[in-house]
């Protein structure tokens, strides 16, 4: 994919982890639809697979399913591959825009090396 950012509404279909979830994406043609992986820029979680709900991942599993369940996101693709895209997501509550990626990073959930906005 060159540098060229797409941007899509999409709706969450399952959450791995907190950077990892499984996207419905409306590809905005004849109601076309792709099912795919989806990671967050810049964002890097603890691996919540088989982790229970106490922990540090499985809360943050459940932090980003609350947050984005049933709600309208809109995502901006930054790469992709045939395995999964790469990208930020925007979630579209009742009571305004919440960017999912510079949520969790100011939580301290960057990628080692990547500056924290402050």
């Amino acid at each position: 994919m060159t540098d060229e950012k797409h941007i899509f509404n999409a709706e969450v279909r399952d959450v791995f982890s907190g950077d990892d979830l499984v996207l419905m994406i409306d590809l905005g043609v004849d109601e076309l639809h792709k099912r795919k992986r989806f990671r967050l820029h810049g964002v890097d979680t603890p691996n919540a697979v088989g982790m229970g709900p106490d922990t540090e991942a499985g809360k943050l599993r459940t932090y980003v399913y609350q947050l984005t369940k049933r709600q309208k996101l809109m995502v901006t693709v930054v790469s992709r591959d045939r395995n999964s895209w790469v990208g930020v997501i925007e979630v579209h509550t009742d009571t305004g825009v919440v960017n999912l990626n510079e949520d969790l990073i100011s939580k301290g959930y960057a990628f080692k090396g990547q500056k924290v906005k402050q």
